[in-house]
């Protein structure tokens, strides 16, 4: 399933690239920002169990565990029961001080006491993972240089290079985009509203361009950015967006980027109605 996710989120950055004819780019929340909707446990026998995580942001993550110890397929499951009712909407940052003192401390069978660290060392290490960054289409860029302009073509090398600082310019983005989108939410929700049966939530992700200098990476001052996050349940989990000339026709940009926003909020409305109701 997180094949499937990633691949998803890898063949939108290619389509934004394609439409704009720049550069296109995805990237998924922070893990450690994001929180448990739900959690399995599966046994696959004795000593083998697969944890499955489903996050608010529609991220799956799973990972299978070798137990030194056997553990009986009900215990797992019942294990999984109170895992899942006491994690549930936690974010993922506190899930192994939750496990440790609530569950591993008290737990008196070696299997399940095996299984709870290391569910603990792998949830330590999920929430310290790096977000998921997609970005394609950078030969059109390539192609688009203005003759001469060595540097340009620097500072892009540059991107490839370090492409941690522009993961951090795009979270900062995701994080502003984030607090602008709850604060549209806000009212909305003190009012009380209620949706109609078949009636889709209001959208409230906004598009935000900044142009040449504007950018915080220097070497961004020839290229503008254009992005907008994607939303669930009010909840900004990710970024989509276009890289390119300062040149770039906005106004186009800036309604492909919206339309493609909204277009994975609606897949992983369906995505996550499809994981759960069956």
């Amino acid at each position: 399933m997180q094949l499937l996710l990633d691949g998803f989120l890898k063949h939108t950055s290619r389509m934004l690239a394609d439409m704009s004819k720049w550069a296109g780019f995805v990237m998924s929340a922070d893990m450690d920002l994001d929180s448990v909707k739900r959690f399995d446990l599966i046994s696959m026998g004795p000593k083998s169990v697969l944890s499955v995580l489903f996050a608010h942001s529609g991220l799956i993550k799973h990972a299978a565990f070798t137990l030194d110890h056997p553990a009986d397929k009900s215990s797992v499951r019942a294990l999984s029961v109170r895992l899942n009712r006491r994690l549930k909407d936690l974010p993922i940052a506190d899930l192994p001080q939750v496990i440790w003192k609530e569950f591993l401390a008290h737990e008196r069978s070696k299997g399940l006491e095996d299984l709870l660290k290391k569910l603990v060392e792998y949830f330590k290490g999920l929430s310290k993972s790096d977000d998921a960054l997609y970005l394609e289409g950078l030969s059109r860029i390539y192609s688009n240089l203005e003759d001469g302009n060595i540097e340009d073509f620097r500072n892009i090398a540059r991107l490839l290079e370090e492409k941690d600082r522009f993961s951090g310019l795009l979270r900062e983005r995701l994080r502003d985009c984030a607090i602008k989108t709850k604060a549209l939410a806000a009212p909305q929700s003190s009012q009380g509203l209620l949706m109609r049966p078949g009636e889709k939530p209001v959208k409230h992700h906004i598009v935000d361009v900044t142009i040449g200098s504007e950018n915080s990476i220097k070497e961004f001052k020839n290229f503008s950015l254009v992005s907008s996050s994607y939303c669930i349940n009010d909840k900004a989990v990710g970024l989509v967006g276009i890289l390119g000339y300062k040149r770039m026709e906005y106004p186009r940009m800036i309604s492909l980027v919206d339309t493609v926003s909204s277009m994975m909020e609606d897949m992983l409305v369906d995505w996550e109605k499809i994981d759960f109701e069956e």
